[in-house]
């Protein structure tokens, strides 16, 4: 038994990371609207199938329909057991088929696999796509079979075969087909690989062939005879051309030797000359040391070297003269003052006075200072002082009780006065007594009185601190200014003696570098004598390595024979050699050091003079050998590519025309010149030679290109053409080849004749194992109403109701029935055309259209087919079922039928 354990998805269509396990039995899976269920079967069909090519109508390709939104890949993985084993299939699914890659993992033995050629399906269940699709895989709303979508006709062949050899895997259409293939491949004039056409074909092209063929044997024998007679006028003009052409080449023989005469005596002279070099060079050879050896030629770097050490102390002298005068200049500065001018006084102090006046000036400021110092600190504190006692003087504000007090007691004043009077007078004269009301105003009057006179007090007073605390501020803003000079003037003091030190610093530093700079000049006074001294000595070893070169006119003493100098007579810049020259600073040289330089310069001057116009005539000697050489080669190359000198090139002349034939004495060349048609003027007997063979080569390059041509053409014409007789042989076996094809041709027709016979007999009695099953499984699903079935080839059906004689076609029944009837089909096809791993049914939302009591009993016979207690039962295998809906009534009536593992996602 196979079936799925479990499905992961990393991304495919809308799921992505969903983990699914499965259970061996029935299973049902509910889900709502848009979850995902369609999508989750697709993904189970593209593992054991893969997918199809990316199409633009997404509802018949399940790549297109399933891609995510901008990607381009999908993935998952199925995990599956066959016969006790478990194995894994990892997906994985591009935007196009050759970018999926789907491998097999068998768990158990840890090995992969990757399926690239025939469908995991195939080889599992022994199913294709189409009767996987057409069976146990029913997508939502497809219960219907349509065996026209089956382009291949597996599913029809199978049967045909399962009801004439009781067997699937034997197909007598697919025999047909093959027969009518091959019968195809041998007659059809539509095939472009068909035998008998491309025979005939053949033999129509082996007949033109033939005629052509005959036709041009005849022409090659003609134009044979024409190649033989262009032969013979080859030949002979072929000899006439080689007697001009040793006509031609004895006349230039004769031509080449007079033209040596002159060359020879050219030749001679020169030989004279070379002679006449070659002595004078022996003769400067052997001088001592030669002018050929190594030592002389490389004299003249060694020369070069010293004109620039010349060149290099003469300048090394004047600066030294510059740097000695700028050196005296600068100790003069440094060393010639020891006072400093006072910028106060305008006098020449010394630094230690200026530093002491300096230092005296800023006690008499600092002492000051102390003194300004204590007196800010007393107008400081004074000012404190009488701030403190203004911040205690506060004018009480007493002005607004001063005036009610004032005008309460004159009013109580004025009351009791007018009171006592006007009373007094109209009642009674006690009523004066009402004046003493007047006492209260006088007591209010003199309190005002009283308040006036401390606030008037106050304010003197605190006009009097105010004045008292402004010329406080006054004092000790003078003295705050005092203490601001005396600070200024004791910074200007320490001022001057930073600039006292400063100037102090730098005359001590200018002493100490012309120190340095004094030293610096010794010592490369120092070196330059020292210098000079070897520059000397160079000279005079130089003068004692060459005494012939010590001497004025040299080539034109060796050309008069006249006897050079030689060691014992050589003159030397000193006649002994002096020490290196300890310079002291400032003092002059000594006019022996001077006289030994200029010495060493007159003669080393004379020495080089004499080395350059010495080399320069041994380099003349060698050119003008070098010339005479040249003059040869130019001889010997006017002689002839071999290039021979005159001499040579005349013996290997005669060689030539001994071998030749020609003469070679003197009379017998003599007598071949007036042989010559113009004696007198060889060149002219030579240009008629010429005129004449060209003339004899002309007709010869005619007559040889027409037959070569001739020759050519029929090479071209005939060589590769095929001659008759063959062509005869291959037309009489291409007649045979016909003949044989056409027997099989008959023969074939014979065994399709015979098979269409057999083929229609078994489809008189098409399949009744399928019928039985079907009407088994309908009977159950419809509670007993329909009993029996017909099936035609193209899958449509007929039912017979119970009780009645007449079969009725399903497509007139309700939708329920329609679907029942063909999900009995369904199960009986997954039965009878499954191989020992019967696939698990995959059915999407099949019961959607079934009442309540179909549904009971459809859910109750697919957990009969899934339940695991036996291996086969009376109504077949069992088998995994994935149940997929998204009625929650299915699920409801799936747990009261009972036998169903029910996922609710």
């Amino acid at each position: 038994m196979m079936f799925i354990k479990r499905i992961e998805i990393g991304q495919f269509g809308k799921l992505k990371d969903i983990s699914l396990d499965f259970k061996p039995g029935a299973n049902l899976i509910v889900a709502p609207n848009e979850w995902g269920k369609s999508t989750l079967i697709d993904f189970i069909f593209a593992v054991f199938y893969g997918m199809d090519h990316n199409k633009a109508d997404l509802r018949s390709s399940n790549r297109s329909r399933n891609m995510p939104w901008e990607q381009d890949s999908m993935s998952g993985a199925l995990f599956y057991e066959a016969a006790g084993l478990a194995y894994r299939v990892s997906c994985e699914f591009g935007a196009q088929k050759r970018l999926d890659h789907i491998i097999l993992t068998d768990e158990s033995l840890a090995a992969s696999k990757e399926i690239d050629g025939e469908p995991l399906g195939k080889h599992i269940f022994g199913l294709g796509q189409h009767a996987f699709n057409q069976s146990v895989y029913v997508q939502q709303m497809s219960l219907a079979l349509n065996v026209k979508d089956d382009k291949q006709g597996e599913l029809l062949h199978q049967l045909a075969s399962l009801g004439t050899a009781g067997t699937s895997d034997i197909s007598s259409t697919a025999v047909s087909k093959n027969l009518k293939e091959a019968l195809l491949s041998l007659s059809s004039s539509q095939r472009q690989n068909a035998v008998i056409p491309q025979l005939e074909n053949e033999r129509f092209q082996l007949q033109t062939l033939l005629t052509e063929a005959r036709e041009r044997e005849a022409r090659e024998a003609e134009e044979l005879l024409e190649l033989h007679a262009l032969n013979a006028e080859v030949e002979f003009l072929a000899d006439r051309v080689r007697t001009s052409e040793r006509q031609l080449q004895k006349t230039e023989y004769l031509i080449q030797l007079q033209n040596l005469q002159e060359s020879l005596r050219e030749e001679h002279a020169i030989r004279n000359q070379q002679d006449r070099f070659r002595k004078q060079l022996e003769q400067l050879e052997s001088l001592q040391p030669s002018v050929s050896a190594e030592e002389f030629l490389d004299l003249e770097k060694v020369i070069r070297q010293l004109q620039v050490e010349s060149s290099a102390l003469e300048g090394n002298s004047r600066s030294l003269e510059m740097e000695g005068g700028a050196l005296q200049h600068e100790l003069n500065q440094a060393f010639s003052k020891s006072k400093t001018l006072d910028p106060d006084a305008g006098e020449e102090l010394s630094f230690h006075e200026r530093r002491q006046e300096l230092r005296r000036r800023d006690q008499a400021c600092d002492k000051e200072m102390r003194a300004a110092y204590a007196r800010q600190q007393q107008k400081e504190m004074n000012r404190s002082r009488i701030q403190e006692e203004l911040t205690g003087t506060i004018v009480p504000n007493t002005e607004g009780q001063e005036k009610k007090y004032r005008i309460l007691g004159l009013a109580l004043i004025l009351l009791a006065f007018a009171s006592a009077l006007l009373v007094g007078f109209m009642w009674h004269p006690g009523a004066f007594g009402l004046a003493l009301i007047a006492g209260p105003g006088f007591y209010f009057f003199r309190k005002s009185k009283e308040y006036s006179s401390v606030r008037v007090k106050t304010e003197e007073k605190r006009i009097e601190l105010e004045t008292s605390l402004t010329k406080a501020e006054t004092e000790l803003a003078a003295v705050t200014a005092e203490v601001g000079q005396l600070e200024a003037e004791l910074a200007l003091l320490d001022e001057a003696q930073n600039l006292l030190e400063d100037e102090e610093s730098q005359i001590l530093q200018r002493q100490q570098e012309a120190r340095v700079r004094e030293e610096s000049y010794s010592n490369n006074l120092a070196r330059h004598l020292e210098r000079r001294t070897k520059f000397c000595d160079a000279i005079d070893s130089l003068l004692a390595s060459y005494p012939y070169l010590n001497t004025d006119a040299i080539v034109d003493k060796i050309k008069s024979s006249q006897v050079l100098p030689q060691l014992k007579d050589l003159e030397y810049s000193s006649s002994s050699r002096m020490p290196a020259y300890p310079a002291q600073l400032f003092e002059e040289e000594t006019d022996a050091g001077k006289r030994r330089y200029s010495e060493a310069l007159r003669l080393f001057k004379r020495f080089a003079d004499s080395y350059f116009e010495l080399n320069n005539y041994v380099q003349d000697l060698k050119q003008s050998r070098h010339q005479l050489r040249e003059h040869l080669r130019v001889l010997s190359s006017g002689q002839g590519s071999d290039r021979l000198l005159p001499a040579a090139k005349k013996q290997q002349l005669l060689e030539q025309a001994a071998a030749a034939g020609f003469p070679v004495t003197e009379r017998d060349i003599a007598i071949a010149i007036e042989e010559e048609e113009y004696p007198e003027d060889l060149n002219k007997s030579l240009a008629g030679s010429k005129q004449e063979l060209q003339f004899s080569r002309n007709r010869y390059s005619q007559a040889l290109s027409e037959h070569s041509k001739k020759q050519a053409h029929m090479a071209l014409a005939y060589r590769y053409s095929e001659r008759s007789e063959n062509i005869e042989i291959r037309l009489q076996e291409v007649d045979e080849r016909i003949a044989r094809a056409e027997a099989r041709v008959r023969q074939l027709e014979l065994a399709l004749k015979y098979l269409a016979a057999a083929d229609e007999e078994m489809r008189r009695n098409f399949s009744p194992e399928l019928r039985k099953l079907t009407a088994g499984y309908l009977a159950k699903l419809t509670l007993g109403r329909y009993d029996d079935v017909l099936i035609d080839r193209d899958m449509k059906l007929q039912l017979h109701i119970a009780g009645e004689t007449q079969f009725r076609e399903a497509e007139y029944m309700s939708g329920g029935t329609y679907d029942q009837v063909y999900l009995a089909l369904r199960l009986a096809l997954s039965e009878l055309i499954t191989g020992e791993q019967a696939p698990p049914l995959i059915l999407d939302d099949v019961l959607v259209q079934f009442d309540e009591k179909r549904m009971e009993a459809a859910l109750d016979l697919l957990a009969e087919l899934s339940r695991e207690k036996s291996a086969r039962d009376s109504m077949g295998e069992s088998r995994q079922i994935l149940l997929f809906s998204c009625h929650e009534r299915l699920a409801e009536a799936a747990e009261s039928v009972g036998g169903f593992d029910i996922q609710r996602l």
